[in-house]
């Protein structure tokens, strides 16, 4: 749902518009001059974006840590795909216990069974019994089988150099472990709330915009935040580390986008104080239209 916008905010007296230029622009800088404040206007362009992904990566942290805490010991110190032995395993133990299934259902829905087969309704029984003690443990291997295939999916891209961007196609290649990651690291279990989760991030991992995590490693200490700060710095964008805190993204985000408004309007056809003067002519009409109404 779209955020309505306060039109007050944007008029040049306002304290919030001149907090948001003083905060991210140099005191040097001539708000007037068209040309700088363009140049301004693009790095901002770019840090939005750039921000926007940041807030994805922290919102996804959970999924990022849980991947390093569980797969880093298994990068090949020699650059070589491990092998996944206990992949081959398990499909043979699924293999035997199906056929040791079948064999016991075969006995109890065969058909009239033998006399030799069970004399009694107690031999009956156990034969059931058997059948259940073995469905249950064949889907227990099920699941086993589940998490060694997509380990084994998981070594072949698993290196030292493994970047964000690498797990963020994984998981979004491999939907069922992606939602049990999700439902295991959040520790949520309601199917809509999954659902958002899953689907907030499948938009993160195929956006387009993506820079920052196509090359950040997943298994190296990198300061993003200080990355990012240091390269706008450059650009003459007022930030700090402290600004990209996971607390202070959201007014980090608010102060660029009123900026960039700002700008928009003035290098179009009409002013801010134009756009204000309708926004209150709409009120009054729509005050008035209610008031006729009531009458």
């Amino acid at each position: 749902r779209l955020k309505k916008i306060d039109i007050e905010q944007y008029l040049e007296d306002s304290k919030v518009r001149k907090s948001a230029f003083e905060s991210l622009i140099p005191s040097n800088v001539n708000y007037d001059d068209k040309v700088e404040m363009g140049k301004i206007c693009t790095y901002l362009e770019k840090l939005k974006l750039n921000v926007e992904e940041y807030s994805n990566y922290i919102d996804f942290l959970p999924i990022i840590n849980g991947f390093k805490a569980e797969y880093e010991k298994l990068i090949p110190e020699n650059g070589k795909r491990a092998e996944n032995k206990e992949l081959k395993a398990v499909e043979q133990q699924i293999s035997s216990k199906e056929e040791e299934l079948a064999r016991v259902n075969k006995k109890i829905f065969g058909g009239k069974p033998g006399f030799f087969e069970f004399k009694s309704d107690k031999d009956l029984k156990q034969l059931k019994l058997d059948s259940i003690y073995k469905a249950k443990e064949l889907y227990e291997l099920y699941k086993k089988y589940d998490a060694e295939y997509f380990k084994d999916k998981v070594l072949d891209v698993l290196s030292k150099t493994m970047t964000v961007s690498d797990l963020l196609n994984l998981y979004y290649s491999y939907d069922y472990f992606k939602k049990l990651a999700i439902q295991k690291l959040y520790n949520v279990s309601d199917y809509d709330e999954i659902m958002r989760y899953s689907d907030n991030f499948d938009l993160f991992a195929m956006n387009p915009t993506n820079i920052i995590v196509t090359g950040v490693p997943i298994f190296d200490d990198v300061d993003i935040a200080q990355i990012i700060s240091n390269r706008y710095r450059l650009n003459n964008i007022k930030i700090g580390e402290a600004d990209l805190n996971p607390d202070s993204l959201k007014s980090l985000m608010n102060k660029i986008l009123l900026v960039l408004r700002v700008y928009k309007v003035e290098c179009s056809d009409t002013t801010i104080e134009k756009i204000w003067f309708m926004v209150n002519v709409d009120k009054i009409l729509a005050k008035n239209k209610i008031s006729n109404e009531d009458m």
